[in-house]
């Protein structure tokens, strides 16, 4: 069963703020997550409005998968530390919907 996780933020608006998130992201988040992205078989795409709100849907091939790498504490200081440089940040972890047939 795959699982897909949202995840949205607001870049800050100041040009100091903004060289802090760049350089971090640049030297230390996204190389981790590529890496990461390829050792489980993880689709990620990054949406933005062009006003600084962002979206980056996550999706995991199974279950496992998403287990391994949420239970991986580098990946959780990566994130803990992405998540110093944005503001407003909001993580949602959707499931395949079910359907009940109706008797």
């Amino acid at each position: 069963m795959k699982i897909c996780t949202i995840m949205e933020w607001e870049n800050f608006k100041d040009t100091e703020n903004l060289k802090a998130y760049y350089k971090n992201n640049l030297e230390n988040f996204i190389p981790f997550i590529e890496k990461l992205d390829k050792e489980h078989s993880i689709h990620r795409t990054t949406w933005s409005d062009g006003a600084g709100h962002m979206t980056m849907i996550v999706e995991f091939p199974s279950v496992e998968a998403y287990a391994k790498v949420l239970s991986n504490e580098e990946y959780r200081i990566a994130i803990t530390n992405f998540c110093r440089h944005v503001q407003n940040v909001t993580t949602r972890t959707l499931l395949p919907a079910m359907s009940i047939p109706v008797e």
